[in-house]
């Protein structure tokens, strides 16, 4: 495996109202997500960068983690504290192009 680039705690959605905690650790050759529970460090999910289609942050309160592949769809919020700048530049590095923050921005319409 590749060197780890960073590691991150975040609550992965698991059902339509639930989340689980898990790190996430990336390197240059994958993602994998751990579950963070004191009883169990079980490994959930080992994803090899070429099958992720697309990543994204969503900044905000919370901020949200999505990563796509061919065939499924992890999204997660962020726990705090986070280092966004250190996420930011890992996965830059490692997705290039597959990888996009976006800010939140609010829209008001005057009528």
């Amino acid at each position: 495996m590749g060197d780890t680039l960073i590691h991150f705690k975040l609550n992965l959605k698991t059902g339509f109202f639930k989340s689980e905690p898990y790190i996430l650790t990336i390197t240059d050759e994958s993602l994998t997500f751990v579950q963070s529970r004191k009883k169990s460090r079980n490994v959930i999910n080992i994803i090899p960068c070429a099958n992720v289609k697309s990543i994204a942050i969503f900044a905000g309160s919370p901020m949200e983690l999505e990563i796509r592949t061919e065939k499924e769809a992890f999204i997660g919020t962020l726990q705090e504290p986070v280092d966004l700048y250190g996420v930011i530049a890992s996965l830059e590095a490692v997705f290039g192009k597959k990888f996009s923050h976006v800010y939140n921005c609010h829209i008001f319409f005057i009528l």
